[in-house]
């Protein structure tokens, strides 16, 4: 009985206990670059950002150049850029170009890409003496004057001719701080003077005709050591600010005062810089990390807003034209913060990377955060006090849910819990329309619009129940037997209390105990929806997984939002609908998009990715809190508050061109050779919140072409085979906001060949109306040419003619007609006469046609011949043989060519016989050729010479014919032989022609 009262005792105790509650501090993300990314080394010491707004890095070997996506390093010709180059060792001119002097106290300067040696370094190495240590540069316009800050010589002063004094009247202060607008510098010197300590001493120097006033922060040599001052520093803040670090305290000038001293705490201050906000950054020696001050007066007392980088000896600390943080430390290389606003929580007990599965608000002041490990946590978004509501032997949280109506959150899982003025209720089971018990599980849990009422979603249907009494009141399967089971992706109830859902079927409304599809009215409604939300004028909005985002409202047309349009992707997974500032929360896997609608059908869309402070865009879920957005993600919970201010993109850079794998260097116009086939441009955005992977868009204009802009998700744009012509590129990128930079500008001419130029094109003409002028000319005097050959065969044609109807000849015809009339032999004379008429015919027809048949050419010499037969008393005999496989009606041959032969045998080959003389003629075809054979029986070749003398005249004029016949010709296929026969005794004459045949009609 009493062990029975003491355990009552003890669980009332337990049960009024107070839960756990854990502070939390924000830790921002930070993105670090060291050399197994490409710096140059990882003991770094400075950054800059010089007027074009690239980022450049002093390092212990040398400085480098960093264009957003890797680090660029430019040596010099005596390779002393791979060097040391300390902090202040480092600045700008005002044209923009970096100045820096290395460990050896040589000075260079970088332009267009390549580090030069300043001409007066040699006049500046006397100085580098007894341990003297630059500390700091400033340069006057384009390097016409440059002072040097040293560890004990003062100020070093060089004007344009290279001459170098100390300033004067500073030698006997210890400490001098000198500035310009592009920075400051310090010196130090070995000796004081002063019996004051901290006095105050305000000279004002008169230099080269200008007044310079430099203020002087004297010390006592009791105070000056070397253990004290070995570690001493100076910042300069902001303009006139100042904070000098020595003697174990921090001195804060404003305005050459000192407005506060105080003693340094923990470890010493290498730099500090007071940002835009009015924050004040500090770094710190021997692995003292980076702090953080809220303001000028926190720093004075000493209350850091959140230390960062811890271990780390941060040399530099730096605010680019973007806001962005970027830190140089020496063990680690460089980091780079977007925001301190936003980050990661930590403080939670054992959770710091345990996954987030949920985070769900109550819109006020309240977050529910819950974990894979079954952990749940409220949260005061206020004070960032986080308190332990964990539901007893809870192993897993997979969703939440918060009823702004009811107060209660929901826990879905195995077992469903409900959370309610600080208690939790878990119901395993329902009772079901037929007074049986179920179980009850699901996936969501989604609250309906009555009290207590809420629908769970799960694999296998849609349940309604009232938590209150743990009734089921209504369900989409039979809950004993699982009949008529659906998987079930998600739900909502609108205002009017119709239920929307989807299935693995579509999307569908439930009504009552039916199901009715919805899919059927639009395409878009059978895709995938992982989520649904609700607002206020009763519309739904849907994620379709693939189609970005979908508005609609029953009785109305679907209205699509999509990645074209200014969202970050189409596929989202996670919808939240934030009453307060009437906006719509969408995430996806590469971050989350805020729209916010201006009531009259537009909206406005605002991005948050990695680079405002997510550690990555691995996103469970998301949730709105007093305008704060809060993350679950696989590495634990993170908020980003006040997102950075959006900032104008700067305009891209087109960093390198290469022309058939030729590169080139990039200016406002290229000029192109003709045969410029592959033409590569790199891209840069000097965004760096963009980490490298801003989306550019291009287009390329010319003449009258497509002038719409095509989105580029890489830096290289290639063009193949440009046409010669005029050509300009435009790019731009895409920054916060889904704002993009104002357009970069690239005139590209491609010239055309040499020989389309205007004077190649006129020579070209020229040289064709000459080549023309040339060919007619030619033509004519061809035409002129073949005219005279055509006249002269028509002479030699009637040449041979005259020749073959000699007036001896027709003599002697006629004499022998004479005779035959003289004899009374008129059948005789007759026949003579017939076949001298017959003769003289075709002679003349020969002559006037260009050709004849060899049936009329062989007619002709049958009437020739047997004319001779008859003068010669029958001296001879002839035959003439005709081969078969010629045509005689339609193979042609030149009109005259073969009677000259003939005559000729007759004539002179037969001269001396008194009988049996023989002629033959022979046409056949050979190879192509018409082959003509002449044979007589006479004297022979020889002695016809030796006889006569001379050469028949028909057969000269033969001759010349078929010599002009053959300059006629392509090549040279007409001739005559002249043989002997194998007894000796006769001539032969082969003629070969051109086998011409006629087509047979």
């Amino acid at each position: 009985m009493k062990s029975s009262l003491l355990l009552l005792v003890f669980m009332l105790a337990f049960v009024g206990a107070p839960a756990q509650q854990y502070p939390l501090q924000v830790e921002p993300v930070f993105r670090n670059y060291s050399q197994d990314v490409g710096l140059p080394a990882n003991a770094a010491y400075r950054i800059l950002q010089d007027s074009k707004g690239y980022i450049w890095a002093a390092t212990n070997q040398g400085v480098c150049r960093f264009n957003g996506y890797e680090f660029e390093q430019f040596p010099d010709t005596l390779y002393s850029n791979f060097n040391a180059v300390f902090g202040k060792s480092m600045t700008l001119d005002e044209s923009g170009r970096l100045w820096f002097v290395n460990i050896n106290w040589r000075v260079y300067y970088v332009e267009n890409e390549r580090v030069i040696p300043w001409k007066y370094n040699p006049q500046l190495k006397p100085f580098n003496k007894d341990g003297n240590i630059l500390n700091g540069i400033l340069v006057k316009g384009r390097g016409e004057e440059v002072w040097f800050g040293t560890s004990h010589s003062g100020i070093i002063h060089a004007d344009q001719n290279g001459q170098m004094d100390i300033l004067p009247g500073l030698e006997s202060s210890d400490r001098v701080f000198f500035e310009n607008k592009y920075g400051g510098l310090d010196s130090k010197n070995k000796g004081t003077s002063s019996d004051q300590y901290l006095q105050k001493l305000s000279q004002t120097l008169n230099f080269q005709g200008q007044n310079i006033e430099v203020p002087l922060f004297p010390f006592t040599k009791d105070s000056l050591t070397n253990n004290n001052f070995l570690f001493s520093s100076s910042s300069h803040l902001r303009e006139g600010t100042w904070l000098l670090n020595a003697f174990s305290s921090y001195f804060y000038f404003e305005n050459n005062q000192l407005v506060w001293r105080r003693k340094a705490p923990g470890k010493p201050i290498i730099w500090a810089i007071q940002d835009a906000s009015g924050r004040i950054l500090t770094g710190h020696n021997f692995g003292g990390g980076l702090k953080t001050y809220a303001s000028r007066e926190d720093f004075r007392d000493t209350r850091p807003a959140f230390s960062a980088l811890p271990g780390l000896t941060v040399t530099c600390i730096f605010q680019d034209r973007e806001r962005g943080y970027w830190i140089t430390t020496q063990e680690q290389g460089v980091f780079y913060c977007a925001s301190f606003e936003s980050g990661r929580l930590t403080g939670l007990p054992d959770l710091d990377d345990v996954m987030a599965t949920d985070i769900v608000g109550d819109d006020q002041s309240t977050m529910y955060a819950g974990f894979r490990n079954g952990k749940i946590f409220a949260i005061d978004v206020q004070k960032l006090i986080a308190t332990d509501i964990s539901p007893p032997a809870n192993e897993f949280v997979n969703e939440l849910t918060f009823d702004k109506t009811s107060k209660t959150l929901a826990l879905a899982g195995a077992k469903n819990a409900f959370y309610k003025n600080g208690h939790w209720e878990t119901i395993e089971f329902l009772e079901t329309t037929a007074g049986q018990k179920a179980p009850w599980q699901s996936k969501d849990l989604v609250p309906g619009n009555d009290q207590d009422v809420w629908i769970s979603v799960s694999g296998i249907g849609l349940v309604q129940a009232n938590i209150r009494t743990k009734k089921a009141e209504r369900s989409t399967f039979d809950m004993l037997t699982s009949k008529g089971t659906r998987r079930y992706v998600s739900a909502r109830q609108d205002q009017s209390g119709r239920v929307w859902a989807y299935n693995i079927d579509g999307f569908v409304e439930w009504v009552g105990d039916r199901i009715d599809t919805v899919y059927k009215t639009n395409p878009i409604f059978k895709q995938y929806i992982k989520d649904i939300a609700l607002l206020p004028d009763t519309s739904l909005v849907l994620c379709p997984l693939g189609h970005g985002l979908a508005f609609w409202k029953p009785g109305r047309a679907l209205i699509e939002i999509k990645g074209k349009n200014g969202l970050l992707s189409d596929w989202f997974t996670t919808l939240y609908y934030h009453a307060p500032n009437s906006s719509l929360w969408a995430g996806c896997r590469r971050g989350v998009n805020k729209i916010r609608f201006d009531g009259h059908g537009g909206y406005k869309i605002e991005t948050f990715i990695l680079e405002h402070g997510l550690p990555n865009n691995s996103v469970s879920a998301f949730a709105v809190a007093e305008n704060d957005l809060w993350w679950a993600t696989e590495k634990g919970l993170y908020r980003t508050r006040n997102r950075p201010d959006t900032v104008v993109v700067p305009a891209p850079v087109f960093h390198a061109v290469s022309v058939n794998n030729v590169p080139y260097f990039p200016t406002e116009a290229l000029v192109l050779p003709h045969d410029s086939a592959d033409i590569t441009i790199d891209l840069l955005s000097l965004y760096f919140r963009g980490n490298g992977k801003t989306p550019f868009a291009y287009r390329l204009l010319h003449g009258s072409g497509d002038t719409s802009w095509q989105l580029k998700a890489g830096r290289r744009i290639s063009f193949l085979n440009l046409q010669p012509g005029k050509y300009r590129l435009e790019v731009k990128t895409q920054g916060d906001a889904n704002a993009w930079s104002p357009v970069s500008t690239l005139d590209i001419v491609i010239c055309p060949p040499w020989w389309a130029i205007w004077w190649a094109r006129s020579l070209f003409a020229l040289g064709l109306g000459l080549g023309v002028y040339s060919l007619y000319r030619y033509r004519t005097g061809q035409i002129v040419h073949e005219s005279r050959l055509k006249e002269e065969m028509l002479r030699l044609e009637r040449s041979a003619l005259q020749a073959q109807m000699s007036p001896h000849f027709i003599f002697n015809c006629l004499n022998s007609i004479q005779n035959f009339i003289l004899k009374n032999d008129s059948d005789a004379a007759v026949l003579y006469l017939a076949r001298f008429a017959k003769l003289v015919r075709s002679s003349l027809n020969a002559s006037v046609e260009g050709s004849v048949s060899l049936e009329e050419e062989i007619n002709m010499l049958n009437h020739y011949l047997t004319l001779e037969q008859l003068r010669f008393k029958q001296a001879f005999e002839y035959q003439i043989s005709v081969d078969p496989m010629l045509d005689r009606v339609h193979t042609m041959l030149p009109p005259l060519i073969v009677q000259p032969f003939v005559e000729n045998a007759v004539l002179h080959g037969l001269k001396d016989l008194q009988k049996d003389g023989l002629i033959l003629i022979k046409f056949y075809p050979d190879n192509g050729m018409l082959c003509v054979e002449v044979r007589d029986n006479g004297l022979g070749l020889e002695q016809e010479k030796s006889k006569t003398g001379d050469v028949s005249l028909g057969g000269s004029i033969t001759r010349r014919r078929l010599e002009l016949l053959n300059a006629q010709s392509t090549n040279d296929e007409i001739s005559i032989a002249y043989s002997t026969p194998e007894g000796g005794t006769g001539t032969i004459v082969l003629i070969r022609l051109p086998l011409r045949q006629i087509p047979s009609l």
